[in-house]
């Protein structure tokens, strides 16, 4: 379960995050999450290192209405540019604030990546969908270190969803004898609600055997 100032800091980071403020007082029960992206990353490899990391979110139906709802200022009915870059400027800067969901680990020390600088929102087929890079500070060898990606809120009020099948691409080349694993890190736990734990889905570039 969320403490009390977790909770509070995820519903202060949802509601801003849709540009709206939705009143739920702390002592409202809700169910867990509260809003569903899907989620696509892009590792980006240059001379056999890691150098960035392309993301995409991809929102669903309900909150692509939300964000429409209470960001569409001409009333028309849609986002325009003007619109979407408004709402993206202000997503961008409180996201941002928590790292942009982004969570890594290199040889299990966690590592922030550089500051995003290319937030930007567009419409894909009626849903709105968010991208940008995550620059690394210092570009990893996979051969040499072991590096774990995690894209997820880790107070699960949004639910990422990733598809390893459809949804990591590697931009570059992956260095020979290294593979991509996609698995839940059941060592960390981002919500439990009547015995029932919530793992988040991390992805590690394995190399040799």
């Amino acid at each position: 379960m969320l403490t009390r100032n977790q909770s509070l800091r995820a519903r202060a980071a949802a509601a801003l995050f849709f540009g709206a403020i939705v009143l739920v007082t702390p002592q409202t029960p809700r169910a867990h999450p509260h809003a569903f992206l899907d989620v696509g990353l892009g590792i980006v490899i240059a001379e056999a290192k890691v150098t960035a990391l392309d993301i995409t979110w991809l929102f669903d139906d309900a909150d692509t209405e939300i964000a429409v709802d209470n960001n569409d200022a001409d009333g028309d009915g849609k986002l325009d540019e003007t619109e979407l870059r408004s709402l993206a400027e202000r997503m961008g800067r409180t996201t941002g604030q928590f790292g942009f969901h982004i969570h890594l680990f290199l040889d299990d020390k966690r590592l922030k990546t550089e500051p995003v600088t290319d937030f930007r929102l567009s419409m894909r087929e009626k849903r709105l969908e968010a991208r940008f890079r995550a620059k690394l500070a210092e570009p990893i060898d996979p051969l040499s270190r072991k590096l774990l990606i995690g894209l997820y809120d880790e107070t699960f009020w949004i639910q990422f969803t990733l598809d390893p099948a459809r949804d990591i691409a590697v931009e570059g080349v992956l260095p020979q004898g290294c593979r991509l694993e996609t698995f839940r890190d059941r060592r960390t736990v981002i919500y439990e609600m009547v015995g029932q734990k919530i793992h988040p889905t991390v992805t590690e570039i394995a190399c040799g055997q």
